[in-house]
């Protein structure tokens, strides 16, 4: 993953389930060197499978780790040092297209990811700050896109893009903004039709009409 990593592995004789582990190769052969311990306790029968998990790694990064699994007299059998690299994890192609009342927020992402958009209105000179709303879909994906609704016409906001990985990893952008577009009559086409116009609810001194636009 991109924060997390798991190492699998069986071994001949029952024996503890325990990897060591660093970015510095260097650290795993030194007995006093401070290096990342996971898997402490817990032991496995012979031909059992060992299943370790490490977290809170760093993106793109490469860890070297060895397998420390003793048995019962205390003897570790595996010397070798492995490796394991995280993946990266960005947000790119951003784009945003606004209305007069909403904000469709596009992004990509090389992993499959959540959507989350947190927005904040910026307030005038003299009004209180606004609160920061958040829209988004839960659903993984490496396409994303959130729309933005009830917005107000002719107004800025500052929004954020949040991204979460299915390993809880998160990666967000920096304030980015967009700005509604104002109530504009070019933006209506009022097209009569006589079929589609009606008369209602006429009284002596008053009649509703209906029409689509």
């Amino acid at each position: 993953g991109v924060s997390t990593a798991k190492v699998k592995w069986t071994a001949t004789q029952e024996a503890e389930t325990q990897i060591v582990y660093s970015t510095d190769s260097n650290q795993l052969n030194d007995a006093n060197a401070k290096v990342s311990i996971a898997g402490v306790g817990g032991r496995r029968l012979a031909g059992e499978e060992h299943d370790v998990g490490l977290v809170g790694l760093s993106p793109n990064t490469t860890y070297y780790y060895k397998i420390v699994s003793r048995n019962a007299l205390g003897f570790a059998n595996d010397v070798v040092i492995r490796t394991i690299k995280t993946q990266d994890f960005t947000i790119q192609n951003i784009s945003n297209i606004t209305t007069t009342t909403t904000a469709t927020v596009k992004w990509t992402t090389n992993i499959d990811s959540d959507s989350n958009v947190e927005y904040k209105q910026e307030a005038k000179i003299g009004e209180a700050a606004k609160d920061s709303q958040t829209a988004g879909d839960p659903k993984l994906a490496k396409d994303h896109e959130v729309v933005i609704k009830a917005l107000k016409p002719d107004t800025n906001y500052t929004y954020k893009i949040r991204s979460v990985t299915g390993d809880k990893y998160i990666s967000e952008t920096q304030f980015l903004t967009f700005k509604t577009k104002p109530y504009d009559a070019s933006q209506f086409t009022i097209t009569p039709n006589a079929s589609s116009i009606a008369e209602q609810n006429i009284t002596a001194t008053s009649a509703k009409i209906v029409w689509n636009t």
